[in-house]
């Protein structure tokens, strides 16, 4: 069992498989001065070891 965060997980997996290409879907929302993509979908991007894929769910 793990206590790592979904996150942390994806972005884990990906290190360790050495994947060239993550795609993630989100409900993306325009703030004032850029776009929100959740705290989740930020997270994997801020640490992606890859390119990444954001799809408007």
């Amino acid at each position: 069992m793990t206590s790592r965060s979904p996150d942390q997980a994806i972005v884990d997996h990906a290190k360790r498989l050495g994947v060239d290409l993550i795609v993630l879907g989100a409900s993306v929302s325009v703030g004032s001065e850029r776009l929100y993509l959740g705290p989740r979908v930020e997270r994997i991007l801020a640490n992606c070891p890859c390119p990444a894929l954001v799809v408007n769910s």
